[in-house]
């Protein structure tokens, strides 16, 4: 990122909640700081709360990333910040592409991604390591004589 002039960022889902206060926060931080608003919602607040807005095709439509690139490109945008999840790992799969015209994308690798995304998978990560993580069982081993304190919460992997 060039910080010897004016930082520019991107976020998206700009009418989401995470959107709206990522804007949010980076205006408390830094007043100066640019920020490029993107959603498909021209009606999205977070495009308002921007200084420039782009309206866009929606994540899951073709040429989507391209448009996205494109926006990067022509704003001189330092760093993109994905605003809903399921954006984070198509960034973070198309981080070179975004790279190449001086844009970082603001996610953590597909592994640490798809790791934190199976709840099962991330308990078993911090249990091999010693770390602590809240008691977690697979549905199946899961039963009447299971040791447990209630009340509990049960969720999809």
């Amino acid at each position: 990122m060039n910080y010897t002039s004016t930082p520019t960022i991107l976020v998206t889902a700009a009418g989401g909640g995470v959107g709206q206060c990522v804007i949010r926060a980076a205006r408390l931080h830094d007043p100066s700081i640019r920020i490029i608003g993107t959603d498909a919602d021209p009606a999205a607040v977070g495009l308002y709360a921007a200084d420039v807005a782009c309206v866009t095709k929606r994540f899951t439509e073709e040429g989507h990333m391209q448009q996205m690139q494109d926006i990067c490109e022509r704003e001189h945008v330092d760093l993109l910040i994905p605003g809903i999840d399921p954006e984070i790992l198509l960034f973070a799969n198309e981080r070179e592409r975004f790279a190449s015209v001086g844009t970082q994308v603001m996610a953590g690798s597909p592994r640490s991604i798809m790791l934190c995304r199976d709840k099962w998978e991330t308990s078993r990560f911090f249990r091999e390591r010693g770390l602590p993580f809240v008691r977690t069982w697979r549905l199946e081993e899961f039963g009447a004589d299971a040791d447990v304190d209630y009340p509990l919460i049960v969720k999809p992997t």
